[in-house]
């Protein structure tokens, strides 16, 4: 089935953080069978649509995705502001770094136009003084992309970005992270589309969520707070009994999938297996979505406020 048929007009997207065999902030090293893999399931499932940036792995995914999707119709959507000196992230939001960071992810990924270019969370400051968004608009005015916007973290960065010109706004949001309702609900008016990201908060919503000696010394989730994790845990055991038989995978996709304010949704995965479970997800309708709002935000102890993004800060240029 070809995910662009969904009941809301929300589209399902292969992220790809995961992906990348070393990425600086990431979830640690993928060997490159399994990253083709995943691309080659998702393809099979449907998916059209394909989410990366420039720094995952130094270019290396933006390439694999530019070998793997050739000829097949599918777009990807890619995100700038970040170099690798040495292979340390390090923030460039210059004109010059943007228009040249464009470039080179457009090569990489089979020659120009891009589908759509991102900015990788800058600084609200970034956003203020409009430079880089500036230099987004400018590629797409000459043909390096079809559209252009801005991944934020605070509603006010995406207000920011809709009113310089932005085409799309890229936000983190699911059931234990609902900072972003308000601006959900304005983004029609304000002229701008949603992307979701963090939908499975890191794979901290699913089912089955790897133990934490399992995980590699290098992936980001390694270091979080104990008080974290249990506070996500105890959203997955409200939206598994708020949905009796749902897996929660799914669960918390199709929460997601079914508000309309959000056109598209990135789900990250790694191997075939999490794709099929990603894939298996339809928008919720609306007793069930309003079944797991009563289970998360209308009973006495956590989570009685929204829990925090966490991943997006690692990517961000603030101090």
């Amino acid at each position: 089935m070809d995910f662009e048929c969904t009941r809301t007009g929300a589209v399902l997207a292969l992220g790809t953080f995961a992906l990348a065999d070393d990425p600086p902030f990431g979830y640690g090293p993928c060997p490159t069978a399994v990253a083709l893999a995943t691309i080659r399931e998702a393809l099979e499932r449907g998916c059209r649509r394909f989410d990366t940036a420039a720094a995952f792995g130094e270019g290396a995914v933006e390439r694999m995705l530019g070998a793997a999707l050739a000829g097949t119709g599918a777009a990807v959507t890619t995100r700038v502001g970040f170099t690798r000196p040495g292979g340390r992230p390090l923030p460039d939001f210059s004109p010059e770094g943007i228009a040249a960071q464009v470039a080179a992810s457009a090569e990489r990924l089979g020659g120009p136009p891009i589908d759509r270019v991102l900015l990788y969370t800058p600084s609200t400051a970034t956003l203020r003084h409009g430079r880089a968004l500036a230099a987004l608009l400018d590629a797409k005015a000459r043909g390096l992309a079809r559209e252009v916007g801005v991944s934020v973290n605070e509603p006010a960065e995406a207000r920011l970005a809709a009113a310089a010109g932005a085409d799309w706004v890229c936000v983190p949001y699911n059931v234990a992270n609902r900072k972003f309702e308000e601006f959900l609900a304005e983004a029609p008016d304000l002229g701008v589309r949603v992307q979701v990201r963090e939908a499975l908060h890191n794979g901290l919503l699913v089912d089955r969520p790897r133990a934490i000696a399992r995980l590699s010394v290098r992936d980001l989730r390694k270091g979080w707070p104990d008080g974290f994790r249990e506070a996500l845990a105890d959203v997955r055991a409200r939206v598994r009994a708020a949905l009796p038989g749902v897996d929660v995978t799914a669960a918390a996709l199709g929460y997601v999938l079914a508000h309309p304010g959000v056109a598209e949704v990135v789900v990250g995965c790694r191997g075939a297996a999490q794709v099929r479970a990603a894939f298996a997800a339809r928008p919720l309708d609306a007793a069930a979505r309003e079944r797991v709002e009563s289970a998360l935000y209308e009973r006495a102890g956590p989570p009685r406020r929204t829990l925090a993004s966490m991943a997006s800060i690692s990517s961000s240029d603030r101090p």
